[in-house]
């Protein structure tokens, strides 16, 4: 018998998000699994993603590791890749596509080999890339989650550190400018040392603007569309997860008009 407590929780990843942006690739990094390959059994490294739809705030990360789990044994490495990605897109609607890397080490002969194997199910529009400048950067910042969050009573949520990466062709601006600006796309950022005051209010910071990986890489591309701060961008939001033995990324790009 299901409890109410169980039925009432809040499915925030199905709301709509803030920001109406599209996201290219959402998933997990660094998801570490056993799997029975033809080959033999071997422990592989996944990254699973599938793009975002615009109206939905988050994918759902558990059904990544249901999916992998769901695979039948004695696959070669590509048959594997290949029926995960089917099977990462239909746990997740509204995915148009899915991709699918994994690496893993094997014994070949008397030397251990890393091998790795990537699919894809579904198609996606690739966008162009200009020519000219470019401008990288990576900033740290935290996040809380706000699944957790609501699911608290808006009492308590995992926290965790969180990075963003971000390469910028023709860029408008210079570093410093474009630290300001994408700051403010984490729930609050990171400080090298706090006192106790400090802490609180750094902490307060973090709960009154709980995010996705999502939301960061949503609220990211709108201050770069906003500014007009380049011709072209690409950004990757990783978030270091506290509960979870893998990470969870998010990506974006796209031509500014």
């Amino acid at each position: 018998m299901t409890s109410p407590s169980a039925t009432a929780l809040p499915d925030v990843q199905a709301e709509r998000p803030e920001r109406a942006i599209a996201l290219s690739a959402v998933g997990v990094t660094g998801m570490r699994l056993p799997i029975a390959l033809r080959e033999g059994a071997v422990l592989a490294t996944l990254e699973l993603s599938v793009d975002l739809p615009a109206e939905q705030r988050g994918a759902h990360m558990s059904r990544f590791g249901k999916a992998a789990r769901g695979i039948a044994a004695g696959l070669s490495p590509l048959a594997f890749a290949e029926a995960l990605a089917l099977e990462v897109r239909a746990r997740q609607p509204g995915s148009s596509v899915a991709r699918v890397s994994m690496r893993w080490a094997q014994p070949v002969g008397d030397a251990v080999h890393d091998l790795g194997a990537q699919a894809a199910d579904g198609a996606a529009a690739q966008e162009q890339v200009p020519a000219g400048a470019r401008l990288s950067m990576t900033l740290i910042g935290s996040t809380a989650c706000p699944c957790s969050f609501a699911m608290s009573g808006d009492r308590y949520a995992h926290v965790q550190r969180a990075s963003l990466e971000v390469e910028l062709w023709q860029p408008t601006m210079g570093p410093g400018a474009l630290r300001e600006l994408l700051e403010e796309s984490f729930s609050a950022p990171v400080a090298m040392t706090l006192d106790r005051p400090g802490e609180k209010a750094l902490v307060d910071r973090i709960f009154a603007k709980p995010r996705f990986v999502e939301d960061v890489a949503r609220e990211a591309a709108h201050l770069l569309k906003a500014t007009r701060a380049a011709r072209h961008a690409l950004l990757r939001v990783t978030a270091y997860e506290s509960i979870h033995p893998f990470d969870c990324f998010a990506e974006w790009r796209g031509t500014i008009d």
